[in-house]
């Protein structure tokens, strides 16, 4: 493995998601209002900064805008002010758009299957030292230098990939557009991931499992339960996390269930249920209100 190789291959470390979430929800917390944030990317970020790749983001990412016709998503906004508060996140920039690296997971036996129409090679171009005008630069990126692809069965305009092997091992990347957009309901998320009538296995775990790190997660074996609460999801009505702050408050044994969902490409999707009725998605930072029958219908069969 040469030199070049091995920075790739620290760039792409990442400790577990699972523990990563557990700690920062112990660790970030304000008066009257818990935070989740992910330290895993955090953590990987500075890897990659070590290695001169990486890019600061503004403290207005992942903000939103409610309005009457829907919650606006902002574009994310590049900072050229270090002194801004900032994180680092894996980033390629394709026809206009900023797809950031997800944390949905893809099976690397898997990978392969997912890819599509080779788009082009990305650009090492992006530091923590880079100006706005850098970003305009088609497939500029944070990730070195990569193949992009699409993804099969999945629209461009939402996510792309890289994939690539370094010494037998592949390395497989989802790199999404959850941003300029506006979710009026669900579907303006959910559909994207092509969850219903696509799915290989769901497991679910509570609230006392997941923030303990016990793992004790169960299979959900009534595929018709799944289906009906999916497309009850994509009806769902968003809410922004700062209307609703006491959600991540109550951190009973069973207040809150994690669903994790295997569709049949190999990808994977989490969902954080809360007993009040919601659905919270990390990735667009928004709490969705499901129907309550259909709600309680799902969260019974989790026993």
């Amino acid at each position: 493995m040469n030199g070049n190789d091995i920075k790739r291959v620290i760039a792409k470390l990442e400790p577990d998601r699972e523990m990563a979430d557990r700690i920062s929800e112990k660790l970030v917390k304000k008066p009257k209002r818990r935070v989740s944030i992910k330290p895993a990317a955090a953590i990987a970020a500075a890897l990659v900064i070590m290695i001169g790749a990486g890019t600061f983001v503004n403290s207005n990412f992942g903000k939103v805008d409610q309005n009457k016709v829907g919650i606006y998503i902002p574009q994310v906004q590049i900072s050229e002010n270090t002194e801004v508060k900032a994180k680092m996140i894996g980033l390629i920039v394709y026809q206009g758009r900023i797809y950031t690296q997800s944390a949905l997971q893809i099976d690397a036996n898997n990978a392969e299957k997912l890819i599509g129409e080779k788009l082009g090679m990305t650009k090492a171009n992006i530091t923590e030292w880079s100006k706005q005008d850098d970003y305009a630069v088609e497939l500029a990126s944070t990730v070195g230098v990569q193949a992009v692809y699409t993804v099969k069965g999945y629209d461009k305009s939402y996510r792309i990939m890289t994939c690539e092997k370094i010494n037998g091992e592949t390395y497989a990347f989802f790199y999404e557009c959850l941003n300029g957009l506006t979710v009026k309901t669900g579907n303006d998320i959910f559909e994207k991931f092509k969850m219903e009538n696509n799915i290989e296995s769901v497991k679910y775990e509570n609230f006392g499992s997941w923030n303990n790190g016990k793992n004790e997660v169960q299979s959900l074996t009534n595929p018709d339960g799944v289906n009906h609460f999916l497309a009850a999801l994509e009806n769902a009505v968003p809410n922004t996390r700062e209307s609703l702050p006491d959600l991540f408050e109550d951190q009973g044994e069973t207040s809150q269930k994690f669903i994790y969902v295997t569709l049949n490409d190999g990808s994977k999707v989490q969902l954080r249920l809360f007993k009040e009725g919601y659905v919270y998605y990390n990735g667009v930072d928004l709490f969705f209100k499901v129907d309550s029958n259909a709600f309680m219908s799902f969260w019974n069969e989790l026993i």
